[in-house]
């Protein structure tokens, strides 16, 4: 639409889209949503942000940046934005309008917005700020911190990986694929760069997803579908995709974005393929935005990978490597992977969709267009006093209870 007002834009295309959407509102406090095909995981799906109703008036009020103005922000949960200094803090206050709001202990929620790990240690350490969450916590500290204490660790739905272009050669050969992936020895790679006690990953979907048909957990129940450092393995695989000893293999490009410690982990890679394949592969570190760019476009070879579930269900992170899928950077396409996906997503049974989603990730395991190396954790700082803040495997941190003890707070 050719206007200059987003606002206009956004509640435009909803008019068209609301017909065509099983989404009503049938009065004030009831929204419908009818089902095109079953989905025993919908209510995993409604707490994904994105799936959260909006209501018009707040859009058609606010305009573009209706989501970080107080007057237009809508919320139900315990607490409400007070204010919002872009890229500096953010203030949340008591929503007095909360349905539990009598168990809510805090009035007051004050984030410093801060990117530099540094930074966050300093104010931690000087004691400007009583906590500092995931990702904020300096690498080369974590080791120590976690022994002492003074760092926190817990679960996290999401998975660091690399991604084969399946559309360049050598890597449309699903052997050269497995190689590569057999050969990185994730236990020492965990241990000697990363240091935070991330589980090497021998599987795409981590673990922390409960099969709702046997109570079991679904990375438990699938196992690892392949041996770390399997290099005996690899290297017979590299041989006969024509390639013995890395002989006649082409000089290949490893992408990553400069953020973070990723060329530490990228440089790791690149070594152990060096030294046990023989095959020699370029580094190219590229900022975020240049590197989201790159990918789309699939201009590369070999890239980084990492994805956080969007809601707990395994088809959160199976469903993103089928043919049509806009996340399939891989550029993967498998009719018998792209069947089972269907078969799982129509299956109203929640014992057979689960079934079927392991077949689908022993299929994805088996042909290698992604190479799993870990899952990630959540480290971060918290102090004593403060209690039941709690935080979730997707890495939703929830303040509804949380308190300060008042007797155990050092005065300023």
């Amino acid at each position: 639409y050719n206007t200059a007002d987003p606002a206009k834009v956004s509640v435009r295309v909803l008019e068209q889209l609301r017909d065509a959407v099983g989404v009503r509102a049938v009065d004030d406090r009831t929204l419908e949503v009818r089902l095109r095909e079953p989905a025993p995981h919908f209510l995993e799906l409604t707490s994904f942000f994105t799936y959260l109703p909006v209501p018009r008036k707040a859009v058609e009020t606010g305009g573009e940046r209706w989501a970080d103005q107080p007057r237009t922000l809508v919320v139900n949960g315990p607490f409400r934005l007070k204010e919002w200094k872009r890229r500096d803090e953010l203030v949340l206050e008591k929503n007095a309008s909360y349905c539990d709001a009598a168990a809510v202990r805090l009035t007051r929620l004050r984030f410093f917005l801060v990117a530099d790990p540094a930074a966050s240690a300093t104010m931690y350490a000087n004691g400007e700020i009583d906590m500092a969450m995931a990702g904020l916590v300096p690498l080369e500290e974590t080791p120590e911190l976690l022994k002492s204490g003074d760092a926190r660790r817990a679960p996290f739905l999401a998975t660091y990986y690399l991604m084969f272009n399946t559309a360049r050669r050598p890597f449309s050969d699903p052997r050269v694929r497995r190689a590569l992936a057999l050969a990185l020895d994730r236990k020492s790679l965990v241990a000697g760069v990363l240091r935070g006690g991330e589980p090497p990953a021998l599987a795409f979907v981590p673990p922390g997803i409960v099969n709702p048909a046997t109570r079991k957990d679904f990375r438990a129940e699938g196992g690892g579908y392949f041996k770390d450092a399997d290099v005996a393995e690899a290297r017979k695989l590299l041989a006969s995709a024509g390639f013995p000893e890395g002989r006649g293999f082409p000089r290949v490009t490893l992408l990553y974005n400069t953020e973070g410690i990723h060329r530490q982990v990228m440089e790791a890679i690149r070594d152990t393929w060096k030294r046990e394949l023989g095959i020699e592969v370029d580094l190219e570190g590229q900022d975020w935005n240049a590197f989201t760019r790159t990918k789309a476009a699939g201009d590369f070879h070999i890239a980084r990978g990492g994805w956080i579930g969007d809601y707990g269900d395994p088809l959160s992170f199976l469903e993103m490597w089928t043919s049509s899928s806009r996340q399939n950077e891989a550029r993967w396409r498998n009719a018998s992977y792209d069947e089972v996906i269907a078969r799982a997503r129509l299956a109203a049974d929640a014992g057979a969709r689960m079934e079927a989603l392991h077949e689908a990730e022993r299929l994805l395991m088996e042909e290698m267009p992604v190479a799993p190396l870990f899952f990630y954790v959540q480290i971060w700082q918290q102090r004593d006093y403060v209690r039941d803040v709690f935080i979730d495997v997707q890495g939703n941190v929830f303040f509804k209870r949380a308190y300060v003890a008042p007797h155990e707070r050092p005065r300023s």
